[in-house]
């Protein structure tokens, strides 16, 4: 038996979750699940990735480089690593990085602007709280 629009609740409508006309609700929940699992997913390679920078202490500077040139190109689009908002990825990355990008020239912090925008937000935010590393982009002569 299908409800007729004046037998609907007060806030319902035809697109309406609670509407049992409509069966997005399942697909919808259905969505959610497998957007979280991604997220989780990538949140996992993350650490795994934080995980493999810190455990290789004597990186050459040319192999320093390529991670974080793949982790600059991950931020073109994204404020944090994983998408729009902060998660243990960014921390425990941001402290598998900190000291080695602290050591870094000015050029090649130049080589990577996009770390060093994701650095300098950490840094502002109520996480990381210890010395931060400056990353200006301009040589200091």
């Amino acid at each position: 038996m299908t409800r007729s629009p004046k037998s609907r609740g007060k806030n319902e409508h035809p697109g309406s979750k609670s509407n049992p006309e409509n069966g997005s609700h399942n697909a919808s929940k259905k969505e959610d699940k497998r957007v979280e699992a991604l997220e989780e997913a990538e949140l996992c390679q993350w650490l795994e990735f934080a995980a493999d920078v810190a455990n290789r202490k004597n990186l050459t500077d040319d192999q320093l480089m390529i991670y974080l040139r793949f982790l600059d190109n991950a931020l073109a689009t994204r404020a944090f690593v994983t998408g729009p908002r902060s998660t243990t990825a960014d921390t425990t990355l941001y402290a598998a990085l900190r000291d080695v990008v602290s050591k870094l020239s000015f050029p090649d912090k130049e080589r990577v602007p996009r770390v060093g925008r994701w650095f300098s937000h950490l840094q502002s935010l109520k996480g990381p709280k210890s010395a931060g590393v400056i990353f200006s982009l301009t040589p200091l002569y």
